[in-house]
């Protein structure tokens, strides 16, 4: 599933999603956070920032002093999240140019967490198997994987989904998907689950404002993994 003539159109021209010009980190990043400080789970340095946009949660954890490494394939985002890195002098950020449907360009075990935010709703069911056997080889045992992504509950999405639980946004000719609980732990089956729940809050989206609700997960990659 092409998605990367809609992403470049969303980037240059309509900017209707609101997180592709927000400059704040994603709220799922800092409950995050939140949350491993108050279960006292300690975070290691060495980040992966999966489809990290213009760089919003990515600016964000490398100033807390994270090791911070971003993936995108949007030569308009990859510009402004580079120009967000150099004027805020980052130098603990690495950006990568990759598409997170084909194989990722790093070593078995490099990174201890990572986070999704709202960006695997882009693949299709091929596409998520092989994204999940990535995200497994490439996150050290132990590590923890934040994802959010969209619910069937979310009030713009409610009469757009068709049977297979995808939807398109004409202005962009974007396709997503929501992910229902079962989905999730199905698609995820080989992690330890560490927290699932659904968050809802006001957002505008495409001039009216709606009650958005997605799925905000964490889970661990198990110490003894099976085989990759």
């Amino acid at each position: 599933m092409s998605q990367l003539k809609a992403w470049e159109k969303e980037y240059t021209k309509i900017r209707a999603i609101p997180t592709t010009t927000r400059q704040t980190p994603s709220s799922a990043v800092v409950s995050f956070l939140d949350f491993c400080r108050q279960h006292n789970i300690q975070l290691g340095q060495n980040v992966l920032d999966i489809g990290a946009g213009t760089g919003r949660n990515l600016i964000y954890l490398a100033k807390l002093g994270f090791s911070v490494t971003g993936v995108e394939f949007a030569d308009p985002a990859i510009a402004v999240m580079l120009s967000k890195v150099r004027k805020n002098q980052l130098r603990n950020v690495k950006v990568i140019k990759a598409d997170i449907a084909e194989k990722l360009p790093f070593s078995n075990a490099t990174f201890e967490w990572a986070i999704d935010i709202v960006t695997t709703v882009s693949l299709d069911d091929n596409e998520i198997v092989k994204f999940e056997k990535e995200l497994y080889r490439i996150i050290k045992p132990n590590g923890l994987f934040l994802t959010y992504v969209h619910s069937p509950a979310d009030e713009y999405l409610k009469d757009k989904v068709n049977e297979d639980g995808f939807y398109k946004v004409p202005e962009l000719g974007l396709v997503e998907r929501i992910f229902t609980k079962q989905k999730l732990l199905q698609i995820y089956s080989r992690w330890e689950l560490v927290a699932l729940e659904q968050k809802s809050f006001k957002d505008r989206f495409l001039d009216r404002t709606y009650t958005r609700t997605l799925w905000w997960g964490i889970f661990r990659r198990p110490k003894n993994p099976t085989t990759l």
